[in-house]
Protein backbone atom coordinates (compact mmCIF):
# COMPACT_ATOMS: atom_id res chain seq x y z
CA UNK A 1 0.00 0.00 0.00
CA UNK A 2 1.54 3.14 -0.68
CA UNK A 3 0.44 6.56 1.04
CA UNK A 4 0.03 9.63 -0.72
CA UNK A 5 1.95 12.85 -0.33
CA UNK A 6 0.94 16.42 -1.98
CA UNK A 7 4.27 17.49 -3.64
CA UNK A 8 3.64 20.93 -1.31
CA UNK A 9 4.39 18.51 1.30
CA UNK A 10 7.28 16.31 -0.07
CA UNK A 11 9.30 19.43 -0.79
CA UNK A 12 9.18 20.63 3.11
CA UNK A 13 12.10 19.97 5.14
CA UNK A 14 12.55 20.92 8.53
CA UNK A 15 13.23 24.22 10.01
CA UNK A 16 16.92 24.57 9.68
CA UNK A 17 17.62 26.14 13.29
CA UNK A 18 19.91 23.20 13.90
CA UNK A 19 22.39 23.17 11.03
CA UNK A 20 22.31 27.20 11.42
CA UNK A 21 23.49 26.46 14.42
CA UNK A 22 25.97 24.12 13.35
CA UNK A 23 27.26 26.40 11.02
CA UNK A 24 27.53 29.16 13.39
CA UNK A 25 29.63 27.10 16.05
CA UNK A 26 31.84 25.82 12.86
CA UNK A 27 32.59 29.30 11.99
CA UNK A 28 33.49 30.44 15.80
CA UNK A 29 35.64 27.44 16.38
CA UNK A 30 37.34 27.81 12.80
CA UNK A 31 37.96 31.65 13.65
CA UNK A 32 39.43 30.94 17.33
CA UNK A 33 42.08 28.23 15.56
CA UNK A 34 42.91 30.96 12.92
CA UNK A 35 43.41 33.53 15.55
CA UNK A 36 45.16 31.07 17.79
CA UNK A 37 47.56 30.03 14.46
CA UNK A 38 48.23 33.62 13.81
CA UNK A 39 49.33 34.22 17.77
CA UNK A 40 51.47 31.21 17.37
CA UNK A 41 53.14 32.82 14.02
CA UNK A 42 53.77 35.42 15.73
CA UNK A 43 55.57 34.35 18.86
CA UNK A 44 57.42 32.33 16.23
CA UNK A 45 58.47 35.11 14.25
CA UNK A 46 59.69 37.04 17.46
CA UNK A 47 61.43 34.22 18.58
CA UNK A 48 63.65 33.76 15.70
CA UNK A 49 63.98 37.23 15.28
CA UNK A 50 65.29 36.82 18.81
CA UNK A 51 67.88 34.43 18.10
CA UNK A 52 69.61 35.69 14.67
CA UNK A 53 69.68 39.46 15.02
CA UNK A 54 69.86 40.81 11.41
CA UNK A 55 70.22 44.44 12.32
CA UNK A 56 72.76 46.27 10.16
CA UNK A 57 75.21 49.31 11.26
CA UNK A 58 76.07 52.13 8.89
CA UNK A 59 79.61 53.15 8.81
Amino acid sequence: MTKIVSEQNAKQGRKGRHVLMILIVGLVLAAAVWFGVEVYGDMIDNAAQGQNPTTQTTP
